[in-house]
């Protein structure tokens, strides 16, 4: 039967990256804007509705952990971090092996011999206790491997050559930020300021901009460099997200 033709079907609404709603939204129409999707995603998980008297959502909300306290400063989200929050926990050293191997194993790659030990240590010495921070930073430098492959197989020296974990993209976003021009560099920074903001506790934190918004934030003069800058950056690498290969 179809989700139409059953009645107790429910609509699953997932909010990824959620701590966004406070980073992106800011002052007074931030507040107000933070606090109508708050009350929309609780009256469609809470206000019980139709015959069988339930919400017609169950709402999965995705946030970091140091983004709790924004939460709590709403009553609903308090309600539900006290009665519905699943924690979810930095990965092991085993969930990271298979971080490692698995995508290489689908995608039909062989792992070099010594590879995963290089990998997760030299991921310790870059996480300096962060687990959960060197989670990009891990698939950043599979991908990566993954370029520099040798026939089916990803080793130890295509890991080495593109600076390991902790300096693959660093190296290439130095890199480009050097081939471009004084002016062209003071905008980098000032893109990237954007591009980032400060928590409570001062940890950076993503911020994603539009196109037109930052056009808009920048001098009129400025903004015809704008797409150089960005495809500088685009070009290189290890600073690109497109998504290919395993990691």
């Amino acid at each position: 039967m179809s989700a139409l033709g059953n009645v107790d079907a429910r609509l699953v609404l997932i909010v990824d990256q959620f701590e966004q709603l406070f980073t992106l939204n800011t002052g007074k129409d931030g507040k107000a804007a933070q606090q109508a999707l708050i009350t929309a995603l609780c009256a469609a998980a809470g206000n019980a509705v139709g015959p069988a008297q339930q919400p017609p959502s169950l709402v999965i909300i995705a946030v970091r952990g140091d983004f709790f306290d924004r939460c709590a400063d709403y009553p609903e989200l308090a309600n539900a971090l006290r009665e519905s929050q699943f924690v979810v926990p930095p990965m092991t050293e085993t969930d990271l092996r298979l971080a490692i191997s698995g995508p290489a194993e689908a995608a039909g790659l062989s792992l070099g011999r010594g590879l995963i030990e290089t990998v997760l240590s030299d991921l310790g010495e870059t996480g300096r206790g962060d687990a959960a921070g060197v989670l990009p930073l891990l698939s950043q430098a599979m991908a990566l491997t993954w370029e520099k492959r040798e026939d089916n197989e990803l080793t130890v020296h295509g890991y080495g050559e593109i600076g390991g974990a902790a300096s693959a993209v660093e190296t290439s976003a130095e890199r480009a930020y050097g081939g471009l021009s004084p002016a062209r560099q003071e905008l980098a920074r000032q893109i990237l300021r954007g591009m980032t903001v400060a928590g409570r506790d001062g940890k950076l934190t993503r911020r994603p901009l539009a196109r037109a918004d930052l056009y808009a934030s920048l001098a009129t003069e400025a903004r015809t460099e704008v797409d150089t800058v960005l495809e500088a950056f685009a070009r290189s690498p290890t600073t690109s997200c497109s998504g290919r290969g395993p990691g």
